[in-house]
């Protein structure tokens, strides 16, 4: 095993950790409350460890990875650039298109990142997600998310 193979994850992993501690120092001060009753600084404080918590486990895999290869799953070449294309889709769509458009839009888009992208598991992922995103957040805990935006 060659020790720091992984310079990138261990770069990404110490990001996490920065961007978690800076957040956690400046959500110190608001108050946090408790489960049933959260204050302003719960939510921002418990991301912000979990932020930490990610940034260990992925400079940790940093630290031993055994060569400097991309593993199975990871994007092919221009993948970040088709997954921050399909956030912006996201963004425009919501509004005129509506939860039920742009969600599946974005999702399916973004598994075309992949080196291992098929078009059925991803039409069922998107489906999926769409489904929970719905039950979760419309439903659960009644935001007002517009399910078809204003374009129709």
């Amino acid at each position: 095993m060659k020790l720091g193979a992984g310079k990138t994850d261990v770069t990404a992993g110490a990001m996490f950790m920065a961007i978690g501690a800076l957040f956690l120092i400046v959500g110190w001060n608001y108050e946090t409350g408790s489960l049933l009753r959260m204050e302003a600084g719960f939510f921002p404080q418990v991301l912000a460890c979990l932020l930490i918590f990610l940034g260990v486990v992925v400079g940790a895999r940093g630290l031993l990875q055994q060569d400097g290869t991309l593993s199975d799953g990871q994007s092919r070449e221009g993948g970040a650039a088709i997954i921050l294309l399909s956030i912006i889709l996201f963004g425009i769509l919501i509004r005129g298109a509506g939860l039920y458009i742009a969600l599946p839009g974005a999702v399916f888009l973004s598994a075309c990142a992949s080196r291992h992208f098929r078009p059925v598991p991803a039409l069922v992922l998107a489906a999926s997600v769409t489904i929970f995103v719905d039950l979760v957040f419309r439903h659960a805990l009644g935001t007002r998310i517009p399910v078809l935006g204003t374009w129709f």
